[in-house]
Order: structure tokens, then sequence, then C-alpha cells
């Protein structure tokens, strides 16, 4: 089965300043940003297709996630910003190398001829913050508003109506995608494997 909607939240490596901040991370997978970029993505999707892709403040990740967009065929489209705010709406900042980081941006491409289902939706989402790596509810359904089904989400970390889901979080996985890191044969060098250049 292939999907007109596809939604990545990749395991992006953690750079040291925020593994002292919050011990949490440790609990995620540690991969590269090469195995991250080697996700089979291309095949998941239809011929006219909708995809986002999540990423931190850190400029390696965007460059990653357009590489990403790029090799499968998708044309970078908008950035989507989700300001993370506390119960009083007010934004929750955490540690950052200049500004201190209250947001997180959501990619979105398109493959082929693939129609918005909306044209009165704002790039912003103001939403308050949940557990470490969960993404508000929010953002499901701009996604739901603006990109046609069938929707599949990977990396999810908890499962949504009208979503298939692929994740070792999600309670069980709807589709088969081969990928696995410690597989993965990676040649990079350099940004990919040296957390230094991260926020870079």
């Amino acid at each position: 089965m292939k999907f007109n909607t596809l939604l990545l939240d990749p395991p992006w490596p953690q750079p040291a300043g925020r593994r002292q901040v919050d011990k949490r991370a440790e609990r995620f997978p540690k991969v590269s940003l090469a195995d991250i970029e080697r996700f089979p993505l291309s095949g998941l999707g239809t011929r006219n297709c909708h995809l986002y892709i999540w990423v931190t403040n850190v400029l390696a990740y965007e460059k990653t996630a357009f590489r990403m967009m790029s090799q499968a065929g998708f044309t970078f489209r908008n950035r989507i910003t989700w300001v993370k705010t506390d119960k009083s709406g007010k934004p929750i900042m955490t540690l950052g190398p200049w500004f201190r980081f209250a947001t997180e941006y959501l990619l979105f491409g398109t493959r082929g001829s693939a129609e918005a289902g909306s044209h009165s939706l704002p790039n912003v989402i103001i939403a308050r913050r949940g557990k470490l790596g969960e993404k508000p509810w929010e953002s499901y359904e701009l996604v739901q508003c603006m990109s046609p089904g069938p929707r599949l989400e990977l990396f999810a970390r908890r499962r949504m109506d009208g979503w298939r889901v692929w994740g070792n979080e999600s309670g069980g996985d709807d589709v088969h995608v081969d990928w696995a890191p410690d597989r993965a044969m990676s040649s990079a060098s350099g940004i990919y494997n040296d957390e230094r250049h991260l926020w870079r």
C-alpha cells in the first residue's frame, strides 16, 4: 500500500549540550544523519503525495531533511513553525548556543500534482509542549486539513485516528519499512559523525 501523505519525526542525533540538559533523550536510538538520509522514503508515497518532516533548531537537520525531500522527488513548499508554550500560553525555552529555542519546524513538500486541501491555513502552530518528542494534536489537525489520506506517520510515538503508523514507540507497525541504522553503510564524515558540528 502507498500513501498520499507522509509525516516523519526522525530520531535526530542529540547535540551534547542537549543531552546534558535532558537525560530522557538517552532512551532514543543513536543514529547518524547519514543513516536518516538513507531512509527509504521514495517508495512509501504515491506519485502525487504530500510530505512533512519535523526538524529542530539545528541547520544540519534541515539540510538533511531537504536532501531527503529532493532524493524522493519532493519539492519543498513551506516551513511550518511550532511555538511551544506552557499552560499560560508563554513560550517554553530550551538551551541554545545564542538565542534560547522555543520552536520546532515542520517542513512541507509535495510530489507530482498533489493539491492543497485548504488555502486558509496558517504556517504557525501555537501549542503546549507535551512529553519529550511528542508533537501537538494541533499539528495533526493541520496536516489532515491540508493533505489527503491515506496517511502514514513514520517514527510514530502513538496512534492517531485516521493514520497508519511505523515506529518503535507506536505499539505495532502497520507497514513494513526496510531500514535499520545498524545495517546502514555510511562513508560520511565531519558533520554527520561529529556532534560538535551540529550547531553550525
